[in-house]
């Protein structure tokens, strides 16, 4: 009887052990999502940079062709 009652408290023990396990794991799978969620949110903004960063490039770009062109014109 002592042993039975030893086993069931091992098994209740064993369950409830699991239990926290699982818990524990949710957390980090969450955590996990939410870091995932945030890398995809930084992509997107370093995407748009590289975008404005293009945009600005050829602004450059024109802006000094005109400069050069109203140079050649002063001449």
């Amino acid at each position: 009887r002592q042993l039975a009652q030893k086993t069931s408290q091992n098994a209740n023990d064993i369950g409830t052990d699991i239990e926290r396990l699982a818990e524990e794991i949710r957390k980090v799978a969450q955590y996990i999502e939410e870091q995932s969620l945030e890398v995809g949110t930084l992509t997107g903004l370093l995407s748009e940079l590289e975008g404005s960063s293009g945009m600005t490039a050829g602004t450059s770009q024109r802006t000094r062709q005109l400069a050069d062109t109203l140079v050649g014109l002063t001449k």
